[in-house]
C-alpha cells in the first residue's frame, strides 16, 4: 500500500472506479486512508470473487491459483508474486505471454516498481488482446485433450 501513498499514480487512478479485495479489516482501513478521495470500493473476505472479476477490465493480483480464475473470465492482469512458490507461475506467465508480471513484490523497491508500472502502462492494445487470446487457449476447458496433444507432440 505504501507505493500508492505518494500519489505517484494519481493519473492512473483518476476518474476510474477502483475495487480492491483485501484479506482483513485492518488492510481495508489502511487502503481507504491511503487512497482517500478516489472512487474506491473495498471488499473484505468475499465468498466468491467472480462478481468482481466480471465487472473488471484489469485485475492486479498475485501469481497464485487466483491467476487461473482471472484467466478463465478473460481478465487482463497485472501480476506480482508474494511467495516463493509463485515464482514458477510468474515465469510461465511471462514465458507464455499470458499477462504482465512486475516481479517479486517483496524484493522490489519503489523505483523498480515504478519502472515496471510504466512499462505496463505503455503496452499496446494489440499486445493485451493477443495475451488474452493466449490465456483463453490455455483455459479452454479441453485440459485433458490439450495435455494429450502436448505429450504426443513431445514424443514426436
Amino acid at each position: 500500500f505504501e507505493l500508492f501513498s505518494k500519489r505517484k499514480y494519481k493519473y492512473f487512478f483518476d476518474n476510474k472506479k477502483i475495487e480492491w479485495v483485501v484479506s482483513s479489516d485492518e488492510e481495508q482501513k489502511i487502503l481507504q486512508a491511503i487512497l482517500y478521495g478516489y472512487k474506491l470500493k473495498t471488499h473484505v473476505r468475499l465468498p466468491s470473487l467472480l462478481p468482481v472479476y466480471q465487472s473488471s477490465d484489469l485485475f492486479v493480483g498475485a501469481c497464485g491459483v487466483a491467476f487461473l480464475e482471472r484467466a478463465c473470465v478473460g481478465l487482463w492482469q497485472l501480476n506480482f508474486w508474494v511467495a516463493d512458490n509463485q515464482s514458477e507461475i510468474a515465469e510461465t506467465i511471462e514465458k507464455e505471454e499470458l499477462g504482465f508480471v512486475i516481479g517479486d513484490i517483496r524484493k522490489l523497491d519503489s523505483k523498480e516498481i515504478n519502472q515496471e508500472l510504466n512499462k505496463f502502462l505503455k503496452l499496446k492494445k494489440e499486445t493485451i488482446f493477443q495475451s488474452i487470446e493466449r490465456v483463453f487457449k490455455q483455459v479452454d476447458g479441453l485440459g485433458a485433450n490439450n495435455f494429450l496433444k502436448k505429450c504426443l507432440e513431445v514424443l514426436g
